[in-house]
């Protein structure tokens, strides 16, 4: 019996952004390659749909490839896949040329023996913010700066606040009397928020929690680094249920890079659901308004 497998993808590409939405067609058994995708001349990826033993799934997976142009960068690249339930972030000094398995895509059968399979990978590739003071973070006896908030203090060295911060060096460079008294009052957050700060700023991490805060603290303080990974972050882990409280909470806060993170990274499954679910709390208001009225 002859064989046949063909894909057909469409992408749309944003910066270090890209949505591909794979349609792969199968008759009998076989495997095809996408063509190779370049991602904001960092990463080139190909995706691979492999069709074994006439079973009514397709073996996704993906070669992805540092750029010549990005040879001596730090590259970070997440991949989700909601269908698959794959979401997985890799660090790279360098990008090995071997296959990574995605998943198992469930097929709609066209005809006898004719199967079709359709998924969306969201993919994002940055280089890596490096720390500017990993050794320092354990440091007390150098320190010459604190975060003060209501519930506890932080010591840091300026240098490394001046370092990302344009806001710290025009104080520490100027007039401020928090220059003259080497610390600075941070209302309205948390210790636990400024500790996240702090390790951000001498070790490049986030936290998986209370992004929110951290993202308005980097904003205040114009940390355009934090505010692009915090970004990021949130963007690409949303869940439906909270798309359109993210939205506005970026628009309250002014914070356009998180409203162009949505955009560019959230994977369309979940802004339709968040459609959905903002719709039908919209129903249920005006369902209980017109109960409400015809109970008066």
């Amino acid at each position: 019996m002859s064989s046949k497998m063909s894909v057909i993808t469409t992408h749309v590409m944003k910066g270090p952004t890209i949505k591909i939405n794979l349609m792969a067609s199968c008759y009998g058994v076989g495997e095809a390659i996408t063509q190779p995708f370049v991602i904001d001349n960092l990463v080139q990826v190909s995706l691979k749909v492999k069709c074994v033993d006439y079973i009514d799934k397709h073996f996704i997976s993906m070669l992805a490839i540092k750029h010549e142009l990005a040879k001596n960068d730090a590259i970070s690249m997440n991949v989700t896949c909601n269908a698959l339930k794959y979401s997985k972030k890799r660090t790279c000094p360098d990008l090995k040329n071997t296959w990574e398995d995605i998943g198992l895509v469930k097929c709609s059968c066209l005809r006898s023996e004719v199967y079709l399979s359709q998924i969306e990978i969201l993919i994002n590739v940055h280089t890596i913010t490096k720390p500017a003071f990993p050794k320092l973070y354990e440091d007390i006896e150098l320190t010459d700066f604190t975060l003060s908030t209501a519930d506890g203090k932080v010591a840091v060295h300026k240098a490394c606040l001046a370092a990302h911060s344009p806001v710290f060096k025009a104080m520490f460079t100027g007039t401020w009397k928090e220059a003259k008294e080497n610390f600075v009052e941070i209302k309205n957050y948390t210790l636990q928020t400024i500790q996240h700060l702090k390790d951000f700023l001498y070790l490049g991490t986030l936290p998986d929690e209370e992004l929110r805060p951290l993202i308005t603290l980097a904003a205040q303080y114009s940390i355009n680094d934090l505010i692009k990974e915090c970004a990021w972050k949130l963007a690409e882990t949303v869940q439906p249920a909270d798309l359109f409280s993210l939205h506005e909470f970026a628009c309250a806060n002014n914070i356009p890079e998180l409203s162009c993170a949505i955009s560019q990274l959230t994977l369309d499954g979940v802004i339709h659901l968040g459609h959905q679910i903002r719709k039908n709390d919209e129903n249920k208001s005006i369902l209980n308004a017109e109960k409400q009225a015809e109970g008066q």
